[in-house]
Formats: C-alpha cells, sequence, structure tokens
C-alpha cells in the first residue's frame, strides 16, 4: 500500500514539476561553468517541502555528478590508454589520485570555479578540465 502511495506521488510531482521545471532548469548542452556550479550546489541543498524544488534540485544534483563522472572516465581512459602504449599524460593533463571519490572531485570543482569567475562563462568541460589541471597537475 505504501509503495503504491510513493508510486502515485512521484507520477503527480513529474506531472506537475515538469513543465515548469523545463523552464527552469539549465539547458542540456552545452552548459557553461556557471550551469555546473549551480547543478553541483544544488547537491547539498536544504530539504524542502515543495515537490518541484525536491525535483529540481534531484535533477541538478544528477547532473552535477554525471558530468564529474563522465569527464574522469574520459580522463582516465586515456591516462589508461596512454599508460599501455609508454606515453606521457599528455601535456595539460591532470594527475587527480586515484583515491579521490566523487565528493572530493565536487569540492575541488566548486573551490576552483569560486576562486575563479572567468570559468564560469566557459563551457562545463573546459572548466572541468582547467580545475583540475590547476589543482593536480602532472
Amino acid at each position: 500500500m505504501q509503495t503504491r502511495a510513493v508510486m502515485v506521488s512521484c507520477a503527480i510531482l513529474f506531472a506537475i514539476a515538469e513543465p515548469v521545471a523545463a523552464q527552469s532548469l539549465p539547458r542540456p548542452f552545452p552548459i557553461s561553468g556557471y550551469d555546473l556550479q549551480e547543478a553541483c550546489v544544488a547537491v547539498e541543498a536544504p530539504p524542502s517541502d515543495d515537490p518541484l524544488t525536491i525535483a529540481t534540485n534531484a535533477i541538478l544534483a544528477a547532473q552535477c555528478w554525471s558530468q564529474i563522472d563522465g569527464f574522469f572516465s574520459g580522463v582516465r581512459l586515456q591516462t589508461l590508454r596512454a599508460r599501455e602504449e609508454g606515453l606521457r599524460a599528455p601535456f595539460g593533463a591532470s594527475c587527480v589520485p586515484d583515491n579521490l571519490d566523487m565528493p572530493a572531485l565536487r569540492e575541488v570543482l566548486l573551490q576552483y570555479i569560486e576562486r575563479t569567475p572567468s570559468a564560469r562563462t566557459q563551457r562545463a568541460g573546459i572548466a572541468l578540465a582547467l580545475a583540475f589541471e590547476t589543482t593536480f597537475p602532472c
């Protein structure tokens, strides 16, 4: 019974939230450093009773985590291939320690964007690259 109530509530929430959230959320691509900053700040948004706020923060948090995860999947693949072929890390590459988890990577990104306002107007991928290249140079 409780599971059914949760499912019905979610269906209603998304039916109501979709038209409004589509107007207020950052564009899906390309997103800027500012959009990425907004998404990553939403990860720790205070609890809310407003269904639209809850849905918006969940979408933004998912965008933050997926941007960081996608970026690092590419960086780690590039590093692995370079090692397999006996090559050095590419110029400008970041050497992020393997033991950093996603929340730590998020903090590095947010700190970089905060102290580097020009990162807000760049594409999210560029802001990510510069944040980690600056913090963890090879």
